[in-house]
């Protein structure tokens, strides 16, 4: 579901059917990090991240932790910064401060805008927020060989 959606937003072939992705050509290395529900353990996203950062050139993550993970995380994601890999994060659907990890300063985080590029009222925001891009209504492939139209800071971290 989320996911697909996700992934068919960055790569979705041009093939003159459904949808075409951001970025058609790309390789979508995808790290499942989050049980079929949405839920996940730290452990989870740490395993993902570190395994991402040993066979991809970007980094997108499209969630966002309920609490600021513990230190060692960060420093996970600054040792991954650190050796040029770009991460780019979810700034969260809260109307809030930006969630974590979007909120590290390491991170690239996404805010969402709509159509009229004004900041989708769902969508966090705050000092730490570097990048604006749709995420209102977007149509993207989705479960099931079908196509589904959905809204977040999810759909805007592809672009």
């Amino acid at each position: 579901g989320h996911g697909t959606h996700v992934a068919g937003l960055i790569a979705g072939l041009d093939n003159g059917q459904g949808i075409v992705g951001i970025a058609p050509r790309a390789k979508i290395v995808a790290a499942k990090v989050l049980d079929d529900q949405g839920n996940g353990k730290l452990e989870w996203l740490t395993d993902g991240l570190q395994w991402a950062a040993s066979v991809a050139d970007v980094i997108s993550m499209s969630l966002g932790p309920n609490r600021k993970p513990p230190e060692t995380f960060h420093e996970l994601i600054r040792e991954i910064a650190s050796k040029g890999i770009p991460i780019v994060a979810a700034a969260g659907n809260d109307a809030a401060n930006v969630n974590w990890p979007a909120a590290y300063q390491e991170v690239i985080a996404v805010t969402a805008i709509t159509r009229n590029l004004k900041r989708a009222w769902f969508s966090n925001r705050g000092p730490e927020a570097e990048l604006a891009a749709p995420g209102v209504d977007l149509l993207s492939s989705y479960c099931g060989r079908k196509y589904a139209v959905l809204s977040g800071t999810s759909m805007a971290t592809p672009h």
